[in-house]
């Protein structure tokens, strides 16, 4: 990547790039390319694929006129010079194979690679080149604007330094700006589909959640919230308690289905949670709410977690255990757990995990009905996971899937 001058960010460094190319007087032999990912979601859980990719594409465009950028919404533009048209092959068949190869990683489906990117050669298309990376520019800036304006209302910056980890201080500000901020805007949510041979995908529930790397991206970029994780775990308590409160804005109705929220133990048993069971069920039955808890809320006390899950299910809630692994399953999936779903990681880098003897009778034992492969990112994970015995599933790939309800899995 072409140095930046001063603390200019990526989208800053490319402009002042074009108009310099602009000016130039060989500009027949410049080309761009656009790199559309498009799945912001997977890079902000994945940081270090988005890395892999840059990495790749820097070595690929290696040289003095030869640039990578990093947008903000996980495009990736590249800038080289290419003299000859054999040249300009070799570069465009390198791309294709980097993106392929990268596939998994940049969350593309099996056979985007090829569609995952635009080139331009600058001698006849540069406007248009130059007019997409000025659209993606005021994008930034209005990002950047609304970052600022969040900032503002929680009355400084939260930190500075690459990495920097959460300090009680930067927690306590970060807290302060949910406090005041619109919660609304940090909601996400990710539904989790019945899926059985030769059916139509349904959907069995809607994961509400604070997306805690937008929120990072938005207010804290330089921060790593997940390092220190006691302050991460206070942290999640605050967005726990502004998620509850989000609930009686609007955000769900007795129309909704069925809904999950992500709740700690100690905000289960808080005044804050009491006060929201009092009122919930004016706006949604409470038996269309599940509420996820952390499978490490477990072991911060077992006790707690007990009363909690007798708490919610006396109440009329059902009760999820999030983030267990296949390996720990038989752990988690005992009876006096209380749990009436558990939610099963699927680890992209460990597949083989699934093809292992005995997999199919440990997801017996555990009651395949009320159990959730989360993280199903591609078609090998949902393969895996159905030949094992799973109906439901949640993650990028059943995103997809959605986008063609009518569409049959085989």
């Amino acid at each position: 990547m072409m140095d930046p001058k001063g603390d200019q960010t990526d989208e800053e460094t490319l402009l002042t790039e074009l108009e310099r190319i602009k000016r130039s007087d060989d500009i027949q032999y410049r080309y761009g390319a656009i790199i559309a990912m498009n799945s912001p979601a997977w890079f902000s859980r994945r940081r270090e694929n988005f890395q892999q990719i840059i990495k790749a594409l820097q070595q690929l465009v290696a040289g003095s006129d030869a640039g990578v950028y990093a947008m903000h919404n996980y495009n990736i533009v590249l800038l080289f010079r290419r003299d000859h048209r054999y040249h300009l092959d070799s570069i465009e068949d390198d791309l294709k194979g980097i993106l392929r190869t990268h596939a998994s990683a940049a969350g593309l489906e099996e056979g985007q690679a090829a569609q995952a990117y635009e080139l331009f050669a600058f001698k006849d298309t540069f406007a248009d080149f130059e007019a997409i990376v000025g659209k993606i520019y005021e994008d930034y800036k209005a990002f950047q604007e609304r970052r600022q304006r969040l900032l503002q209302k929680a009355g400084t910056a939260i930190g500075s330094s690459q990495g920097q980890p959460l300090t009680t201080s930067s927690l306590s500000k970060l807290e302060d700006l949910l406090r005041k901020a619109d919660i609304t805007g940090f909601l996400k949510s990710q539904i989790a589909c019945a899926i059985a041979p030769g059916e139509p995908i349904r959907p069995f529930f809607r994961e509400v959640f604070v997306g805690v790397n937008d929120l990072r991206q938005l207010v804290a970029p330089k921060n790593d919230l997940r390092a220190v994780k006691p302050l991460f775990q206070q942290l999640t308590r605050t967005m726990d308690q502004r998620v509850l409160r989000a609930m009686f804005d609007g955000f769900v109705t007795r129309q909704s289905g069925n809904v999950s929220l992500n709740l700690n133990v100690q905000t289960i048993m808080s005044s804050t949670f009491r006060e929201f069971d009092t009122r919930i069920a004016n706006f949604i039955p409470k038996s269309q709410l599940i509420i996820e808890i952390p499978r490490l809320d477990v072991f911060w006390d077992f006790a707690e977690y007990l009363t909690a899950c007798e708490f919610l299910r006396n109440a009329g809630y059902r009760v999820l255990l999030d983030g267990v692994t296949l390996d720990t399953l038989p752990m988690f999936a005992r009876p006096e757990m209380g749990a009436d779903f558990i939610k099963i990681f699927y680890r992209t880098e460990r597949p083989a995990e699934w093809r292992e003897a005995g997999v199919a009778e440990k997801i017996a034992q555990a009651e395949p009905g009320r159990l959730i492969m989360a993280r199903c990112e591609n078609a090998e994970a949902l393969e895996l996971g159905q030949a094992s015995g799973i109906r439901i599933f949640q993650g990028f790939h059943i995103d997809a899937l959605m986008r063609d309800p009518n569409r049959r899995i085989a």
